[in-house]
Order: structure tokens, then sequence, then C-alpha cells
């Protein structure tokens, strides 16, 4: 048989005869070496195909017609290459479409599909048919491709059930935790409201001696709780004829600008009625805060203790 009719027998294993020292056999000779190399090469590919992970699918670029599968794609639409070579794509792809809409493309729209899709070269979510008829779906990458003089599309094809599946759970999972996050939000402003509002109540203002009242703060001072705490306080020095009224800060965890000149508001509306205010509790960190920020406290008169307070207070009423 001479190299011609070797080559038409697509044999790949045949080789020619060498005659040693002629120009024939030397060209035999190195026909046969690019024959080992094209058939090594050959195998190689062919066990890359046949071991592939994913499902390999070759179908004919003018009718369409499934080619060569390999045994991932075998496995994955459950049916044997010889079932499925030479029937339609249809008999693989039920939709082009990444979600089944219960109708299925037609081969038409799938011919318009894979030449986008090998235009592309982007992986595409469409809907796969099993061999049973149920759909699944599936990430193809298509590819076009010359296999001698037959032109096809290569399909790279996963069965990506598994993900979707995973995504739709974290999906679940994702407004699960949402929908805690806003509950428990909800449920904490709900208890910051709550606060504020026992923190607003709780101001009792005391009378501690003749003419003399104590108002203890605890917690944050904002703008309403000040409302509320000058309110609170003018209406009881008016009840009780009061001429000092002594503001214990110790249990105020930050004095900063605001909470300040929200207490010099307080103690110029308490003057306004006649009644001496004094602040007590100012801590070393509270005096260093005052004095880096600049506040200036005026003709407010503070003291860093309660007892220190009080003496004041009784000195300011005549009593030692």
């Amino acid at each position: 048989m001479c190299i011609r009719d070797r080559a038409k027998s697509g044999d790949l294993s045949l080789r020619a005869p060498v005659e040693p020292f002629t120009e024939v056999g030397q060209i035999a000779e190195r026909y046969n070496q690019l024959m080992n190399s094209l058939e090594q090469a050959l195998s190689r590919t062919q066990a890359i195909i046949q071991n592939a992970m994913d499902g390999i699918v070759t179908l004919s670029k003018d009718s369409l017609d499934i080619g060569m599968v390999n045994p991932a794609a075998e496995l994955m639409f459950g049916l044997s290459e010889t079932a499925i070579t030479g029937r339609p794509v249809t008999g693989l792809i039920f939709s082009h479409l990444p979600q089944s809409n219960e109708e299925p493309s037609t081969i038409d729209q799938i011919q318009s599909w894979l030449q986008d899709a090998a235009q592309s070269g982007i992986a595409q979510e469409i809907v796969g048919r099993q061999a049973d008829g149920s759909t699944f779906p599936v990430e193809a990458t298509i590819a076009a491709a010359e296999l001698g003089d037959e032109r096809v599309y290569v399909c790279n094809m996963r069965d990506i059930t598994d993900r979707k599946q995973a995504e739709v759970e974290l999906a679940q999972y994702q407004e699960q935790l949402e929908e805690q996050v806003a509950s428990r939000t909800t449920e904490l402003q709900e208890a910051l409201n709550e606060l504020n509002k026992a923190l607003r109540m709780a101001a009792p203002i005391t009378r501690v001696w003749h003419r003399i009242l104590l108002l203890p703060l605890v917690g944050m001072v904002d703008p309403n709780r000040a409302r509320d705490i000058l309110n609170k306080a003018v209406a009881k020095i008016a009840e009780t004829q009061s001429r000092v009224l002594i503001m214990d800060i110790s249990g105020v965890p930050i004095v900063d600008t605001m909470v300040a000149n929200h207490l010099i508001k307080i103690t110029k509306g308490t003057r306004l009625m006649g009644c001496e205010s004094i602040i007590s509790g100012i801590s070393p960190a509270v005096a260093r805060t005052i004095a880096e920020l600049g506040i200036d406290v005026g003709e407010v008169r503070t003291t860093a203790t309660l007892q220190d307070a009080l003496s004041g207070a009784l000195q300011r009423m005549g009593i030692e």
C-alpha cells in the first residue's frame, strides 16, 4: 500500500515501508515519524476528552446533529454514545434559555444561540434534557471548529444542579439573616426608645434641705432629655421656692460639647427662676475633656463631689 492509500484509509497505525539508502526510503521514514507524532498527539487529546469531568459534545454546524460524546456527557444525559450519536441537538438541549418555561427551544433558536455563544466564548446557562425527559441546569461553553472537512460546534457542558441548589439555599439563608437583622434592629430601636423614655422620666428632683434641690443625672443627655430636665427643674423650683439646684453628673458617661451646652442652658434657665445651679461629679477626665474642648462654663459653679456641692449649697443658704 502506498503512502497516499495509507493516508486515505484514516488508520493512523499504518506505516510506510522504509527502503534504506534511497530517496523514497527517506521520505517514507519522515512520513512515519510524522504519523508517530500525530498518533501520539491524537492519543493525548482522546485521553483528555475521555477523562474530562465535563461533558464534551460535538454538533454538526449545518444540521446540529450530535457527533461525538465523551463518557462524562453520557453519564450527564443518561444516554450511551451509540444511542445519542446522530440524533438532533434537541435530544440534549431542552431550552437555550437559563430557565425552562416548559416550552422547548426550536432548532432555529438553538442554532442562533450556538452562533452567538461561539462568538462570545462566554459560558452560558441553558436547560439540558436527560433520557427520561427530565430537565436540569447546564453551563455550556461553545466553540466553533473544523474537523477535517466537517464544521462543528464543540460544546463543553457542566451539570450545575448542585451549584444552583446551593445558590437557592444561600439566597434563602441571606433572606432569613436579613429578616433576623431587621427584626433585631427593630427590637434594639424599641429598647433604645424605651430606655430614652425611662431616662427622661428618671430625673427625680428631690428636696434635700429647705430650698435645696438635688437632681442626679444618669445616662446620656440629649436635646429631648435636656428639655425635659429643664421643664421639671423650673416647675420644681417654682413649687418649692428653692434657691439652689444641685445637678450631679457622675452617672453621665460622656460629657462633650453638646452635653456641656445642655447643662449650661439648664443652669441659665434655673437662674432666671432665682435659683443657683451647682454641677457636681466633675471627674478629672470630664474636667480635662471640657478644658481640651475649650468649653466656656461661664459662671456655672462646679464641684468634684456631691458632698462638696451640698456643702456649698448650705453655705449659700447661710447654714454652716
